[in-house]
């Protein structure tokens, strides 16, 4: 009997691309093309620059065959002749669209559209969520992620578990931080900073799972003895389990909110026939135990519809018109954002995805925050289900969908944060339209940079003179965010309407990275805060008072008797991407061998480790944990950690489609020994000599 599949409610994926053209003397930073009958890119990447000497960086198997390193230029010029490399290009600056240039962290328009972004003082760290998904990155700098995980996974005939939780597809890590990325000054936030994340591994690589094995992680969840309060099941099928329900309903009876995806499919989650039952619903989506969570668009982060269309044509402020919905009363409970969404994935890094994925998420963090701020109503789902509920605003409100498109009989309410007012009369909310996110820029008296804000909502009051005054702060962004002050931009206020406008001479603002907010004031109180943004200001001088990982690269260095060592090189520059000589960097071993060390960069900003010689074929881990140099504050990036694999897990991956790839690179070795080391060309040459010997011998 075949097994059905569950499949994450995720559409499509946008990575956040950065890269950085080095060049030191001598050495480049290059994207090396292979040719097309080249059978495994990520072997001969490894073999060429290890024997190069170089650093290598990200192998290509998929857009085409290739890789990137740091090489010097005579590793380069020889590169050039092997009878495997197509062609070599110099890499260059890459700006993702969408991510402002600078900014230290962004709030997610999704935070940010429920007001989920207004409260930052509550500590949400004692909510438990489990995520059942494809693992959650444990090593994510932006997550509070549990060290208790587990994976549930089938082999052959039988399901079978362990504590390997670490996500291999990024799904998991999206939707954790979401829910509770740490509000730490880089990165992102998710809907409640910090809570801490379960990893419940039961999908796989590919987004794939089982009823059994969601059905186990479920159960696992209520074994943890009520550590966990609440579920995110971003997944499901169509048809009907009698298992999974009662699985799901066996943990709402244990005091456990169970928050699911609604699916993607534009279709009623009761199926055709519009009712509860008969084998055609999206599960467990249509389960009236879970708080079903429906996607809306939002490309802004703010209410009223007036942001650009997404590039596939879908309006601000509008339903999603893949997201399932419910043609009767209680078949949805909530709406939240599910199009463009930023969040954390599985490498460290952040991604853009769309689904109900992305919506269920942002109701799973308003759960975390209910709890955290009403800790007695902690396991009791019927009343944390009715406050969630009682605080969403009504699609047809000023904060609903302006533009529509709710296909269904039953409008479910959008979910929303901050606290609401009774009576209805929401605040003036703000936009800053102007300067552009991102932008470097310098003003003077005489020709000034215009700052902008838009209050768009309440449009009658603000016709009749309710809003008085709209006043704009500029803040210089120390390093960590430790010690902003908001500094009023003097100037003369006007508006047109409901655009408010400052100039603002930025010469008598020091150089640096400044966060600009607006806020609105109504009847004399201040009633309205924009989201903040980020520009540089500058007058010829720049901030590089801070310093950063610029690079980490590791190679596996055979040694003797059947031994293995990684050899990892850290490079370190400061706020204007010089080279810093002098720092102290310590890092930790983990995996294959355990330890912390510590050393200095040269006056080429570098620094090299060299673990223990091992014999065991795990692979071999080294993390940044500090810098320090006098002046300089540390701000970490997502270049911390590389992990090596030992030699044979190379050789392990060959087979015989690859003998030509590794015959042209054992004479191309052999006949070009004198490149790489030209210090030492006699030894390099054995060394190359004798590496590939053993990679044919083994491998073959």
């Amino acid at each position: 009997m075949r097994k059905r599949r569950l499949v994450l409610e995720a559409l499509e994926k946008r990575l956040v691309l950065s890269g950085v053209g080095q060049s030191d003397a001598g050495w480049q930073s290059v994207i090396v093309s292979l040719k097309d009958d080249v059978a495994d890119a990520d072997t001969v990447a490894s073999a060429l620059v290890n024997f190069q000497g170089g650093n290598l960086g990200h192998v290509y198997q998929h857009v085409f065959q290739g890789f990137s390193a740091y090489l010097p230029d005579a590793a380069i010029d020889a590169l050039s002749q092997n009878p495997l490399v197509e062609s070599i290009e110099v890499d260059q600056v890459v700006q993702a669209c969408g991510w402002p240039s600078g900014t230290p962290y962004v709030v997610p328009t999704g935070v940010d559209r429920i007001d989920a972004e207004l409260s930052t003082t509550q500590d949400y760290s004692d909510v438990n969520v489990a995520i059942l998904d494809t693992g959650i990155d444990p090593d994510h700098p932006d997550l509070n992620v549990n060290d208790v995980g587990v994976r549930f996974y089938t082999r052959g005939r039988s399901i079978k578990s362990d504590g390997n939780f670490a996500d291999d597809a990024g799904h998991g890590s999206h939707v954790a931080g979401i829910v509770g990325a740490i509000d730490n000054t880089y990165g992102v936030t998710g809907v409640a900073p910090g809570a801490t994340v379960w990893p419940v591994k039961v999908l796989d690589s590919r987004g794939y799972g089982s009823v059994e094995t969601i059905a186990a992680g479920i159960d696992w969840v209520v074994a943890q003895g009520g550590a966990i309060d609440v579920i995110n099941m971003s997944l499901g099928l169509t048809g009907e389990s009698s298992v999974l329900h009662t699985a799901v309903q066996g943990a709402v009876d244990a005091g456990i909110v169970v928050v699911v995806a609604a699916g993607n499919d534009g279709l009623d989650v009761y199926g055709e026939d519009g009712e509860l039952g008969g084998g055609d619903d999206f599960i467990p989506a249509a389960y009236p135990e879970v708080i079903t969570v429906s996607a809306m668009v939002d490309t802004d982060g703010i209410p009223g519809g007036l942001g650009a269309d997404t590039l596939d044509g879908l309006a601000d402020d509008s339903f999603a018109a893949f997201s399932n919905y419910g043609s009767a009363e209680g078949a949805i409970d909530l709406m939240c954002p599910g199009v463009d969404i930023w969040s954390c994935w599985y490498d460290g890094s952040y991604v853009e995805l769309s689904g109900t994925s992305m919506a269920a998420p942002h109701a799973t963090g308003l759960v975390a925050r209910y709890i955290a701020e009403n800790p007695d109503d902690a396991g009791d789902v019927a009343a944390i289900r009715s406050g969630i509920l009682a605080n969403s605003v009504a699609q047809d409100s000023p904060l609903g969908l302006i533009n529509g498109g709710d296909p269904d009989l039953w409008a479910e309410p959008i979910g929303w944060a901050a606290d609401l007012p009774a009576d209805g009369d929401y605040p003036p909310l703000l936009k800053l339209t102007a300067p552009d996110a991102g932008a470097t820029m310098s003003g003077t008296a005489d020709d000034p940079v215009v700052v902008e804000a838009v209050i768009f909502n309440d449009q009658d009051d603000i016709s009749d003179g309710s809003v008085t005054g709209v006043k704009f702060y500029a803040a210089l962004w120390t390093p960590g965010g430790v010690g902003v002050q908001d500094v009023l931009i003097e100037g003369n206020v006007s508006n047109v309407g409901n655009t408010w406008a400052v100039e603002w001479d930025t010469s008598e603002f020091a150089d640096g990275l400044y966060r600009l907010t607006a806020t609105a004031t109504e009847d004399s109180a201040q009633s309205g805060v924009s989201t903040p943004i980020f520009v540089t200001v500058t007058t010829g001088t720049v901030s590089d008072s801070t310093m950063h990982v610029a690079s980490i690269a590791g190679i596996p260095v055979p040694a003797n008797r059947g031994r293995w060592q990684a050899r990892v090189t850290v490079t370190v520059e400061d706020g204007v991407d010089a080279a810093l000589a002098g720092a102290i960097v310590t890092g930790a071993w983990t995996g294959g061998t355990t330890g912390t060390v510590s050393g200095v960069t040269g006056s080429d900003g570098t620094v090299t480790f060299l673990s223990k010689k091992v014999l065991t074929a795990e692979p071999i881990t080294f993390t940044v944990t500090d810098l320090v140099l006098a002046d300089y504050e540390y701000v970490p990036g997502e270049n911390v950690s590389v992990t090596i694999d030992p030699p044979e897990a190379a050789l392990a991956r060959l087979s015989a489609a690859q003998t030509a790839d590794l015959d042209a690179l054992y004479q191309y070795l052999t006949e070009t020994s004198e490149v790489g080391n030209r210090s030492s060309a006699a030894k390099n040459a054995n060394g190359q000599v004798a590496l590939v010997d053993l990679i044919m011998a083994e491998g073959m």
